[in-house]
């Protein structure tokens, strides 16, 4: 599998914003179908089958204080979950910060793989 970033992401930690404040409160979108160009375009065609957040309950999810020993970053101690919204087959997912319209971006932080 292949980590796409889009460009907004790029600029923001090449700024002054470390992955974990740009993510909090974002969600991860599980997807089934073609999986775009790149983590900058639009999703169009393939079907959300899957929204993780906090607990299912729609809040955004959260990410540990700090990175463990320097080399990767944890969830904070809650419950990551969704409910299917149908049973396709995954094909990529999506992580977006908060606020993300889905809609083809340069300023957008996403990862998608």
């Amino acid at each position: 599998m292949t980590i796409k970033v889009s460009t907004g992401l790029r600029n923001k930690l090449m700024d002054t914003n470390p992955f974990k404040t740009i993510f909090n409160l974002g969600f991860i979108k599980i997807y089934n179908g073609t999986e775009p160009v790149d983590a900058d375009a639009v999703i169009s065609g393939p079907t959300l089958i899957l929204t993780i957040s906090n607990n299912s309950t729609g809040t955004g999810i959260t990410w540990e204080t700090a990175a463990v020993a320097g080399a990767c970053l944890k969830k904070a101690s809650e419950t990551w979950s969704g409910v299917a919204s149908a049973t396709l087959t995954a094909s990529f997912f999506r992580l977006v910060a908060a606020g993300d319209d889905a809609t083809a971006s340069t300023t957008q932080a996403r990862v998608q793989g």
